[in-house]
């Protein structure tokens, strides 16, 4: 075999191979950048450095909020199979959330797994409809399970979702405590979220329903406790006359 023909069989194929494995993330998100403003017209990042393979992001903005830097690492085998599975973390001075991504590279459910992470109320508040009350208190996730349709939508969840040190700072101080709840998913499709408190000046007891056409439904029982701040007590006759047990009964539907 002559030396350019042998090169070519033998040495060409481990050349390319060495160009994608060091192919830079930054050129490769330019390539995605216009069908990635299609989907997601809101999301930039910027100081992008490392391979696609493994790199960075110093700057993550989404809908105008400053979410911090993510790092990423991509599986290659995953491509192979068609899809694309990704370990990331996103970090920021107040928190950070990490998780294992999936997704087919034609479009479809997302799923995410060993979702863990703690963020400032605030920053998860940016993305949801307008309240005329201010809330605090910081947000962590365990989620082992969560998958996402292609609308966004939440499909099936497992897992814990806590508020600690909840509380509404206007149009009144109220400390609310730690919340919590536990999400499943039932045979149907349908997730249930049992919502509680772990302690404080609230007595929460409820549950979630989300099904998959986007509708929703609260039910449950919210008191004051004994020690409970005057304050609490008072704002609590806001939501109506309580049972004979002092228990004032939400509910709640709607769609989203």
């Amino acid at each position: 075999m002559k030396p350019v023909l042998r090169y070519l069989v033998f040495g060409l194929p481990f050349y390319l191979l060495f160009l994608i494995a060091l192919f830079p993330a930054a050129q490769a998100y330019r390539f995605a950048a216009e069908p990635l403003a299609k989907t997601l017209p809101e999301l930039n990042l910027t100081g992008i450095e490392g391979s696609i393979w493994t790199g960075r992001a110093g700057m993550v903005v989404f809908r105008k909020a400053l979410l911090g830097e993510v790092n990423w690492q991509l599986s290659p085998l995953s491509l192979v199979f068609g899809k694309a599975k990704i370990k990331a973390l996103l970090q920021s001075d107040d928190g950070y959330l990490q998780s294992h991504v999936s997704t087919p590279l034609g479009g479809g459910n997302v799923a995410l797994a060993d979702i863990e992470g703690q963020l400032p109320l605030g920053e998860l508040l940016r993305f949801a409809p307008y309240l005329p009350v201010v809330l605090e208190g910081r947000v962590s996730l365990k989620l082992p399970v969560l998958e996402l349709g292609a609308d966004g939508r939440p499909l099936r969840a497992e897992g814990t979702v806590t508020w600690h040190q909840a509380a509404m700072s206007a149009p009144q101080a109220l400390p609310l405590g730690d919340l919590q709840v536990v999400l499943r998913t039932e045979a149907d499709g349908q997730l249930v979220g049992e919502i509680g408190d772990r302690g404080g000046p609230l007595k929460v007891a409820g549950t979630l329903q989300h099904s998959p056409d986007g509708s929703y439904r609260i039910n449950g029982t919210v008191a004051a406790a004994a020690d409970a701040p005057a304050a609490v007590k008072q704002a609590l006759g806001w939501l109506g006359k309580p049972d004979a047990q002092g228990r004032y009964r939400l509910n709640y539907s709607g769609k989203i």
